[in-house]
């Protein structure tokens, strides 16, 4: 998982009715106290530090549309962190810190998906959509809303890839005082990347010199 990556809908459909399905929901998610973002994605307050994300995966085929919600937690923090040591400017929203689609979080832990097809059933999918996010994602969002917790869902794959994890969790380690801790999880990284000269190895070295730079 880890993934947030997500397909506009809706724009191109001529299915006014579809669309109402999907504005139901929008209209449930701002009453659960989420703020509308770009392209179906939302967040949610915790506090100065954390924003809890929720994006709105979505495929459309014969006038059908299927979402799959993608959850996760934002460290303002650590991602503004990890853009200044990059030399990149930091977005506001993306990406999120983890990331796991909806469906994994709740009781039968697979994959979930909602559709739309402009009949009257949309308000129910609407209404089941709204509840397994107040039920599943909210509660989500609170539990992990601290460095602590990040920290452990970093070392899961169903939360993070290795690409994500690798520029991370060196970081919350620092944040969080343990500086020794961010070496050895810096030189863990390094060593799978010893005999590649990618572009994403590139950007790791550049990394982990400007880490090592914060200790001179």
């Amino acid at each position: 998982m880890g993934l947030y990556l997500f397909k506009q809908i809706g724009d191109d459909l001529a299915e006014k009715d579809t669309i109402a399905g999907l504005a139901l929901v929008a209209d449930g998610l701002e009453s659960l106290g989420f703020r509308k973002r770009a392209s179906r994605i939302y967040t949610f307050e915790l506090g100065k530090d954390f924003l809890g994300w929720l994006g709105l995966n979505g495929t459309s085929k014969g006038g059908v549309i299927e979402i799959n919600p993608v959850v996760g937690v934002r460290s303002q923090e650590i991602e503004s962190q990890l853009s200044s040591l990059l030399g990149e400017k930091s977005h506001g929203y993306l990406p999120p810190t983890v990331s796991i689609s909806l469906g994994y979080l709740m009781s039968r832990k697979k994959y979930q998906a909602w559709f739309f097809d402009g009949s009257s059933s949309d308000a129910s999918s609407a209404s089941d959509l709204l509840w397994a996010i107040r039920e599943y994602a909210i509660s989500f969002f609170e539990r992990n809303s601290s460095f602590e917790a990040l920290e452990k869902l970093l070392q899961r794959s169903e939360f993070a890839h290795n690409e994500q994890a690798m520029y991370r969790l060196p970081l919350i380690r620092l944040i969080r005082g343990d500086q020794a801790g961010a070496m050895l999880c810096c030189e863990k990284y390094e060593s799978l990347l010893a005999n590649r000269t990618d572009l994403a190895s590139d950007r790791y070295r550049h990394f982990l010199s400007a880490v090592k730079n914060l200790f001179k």
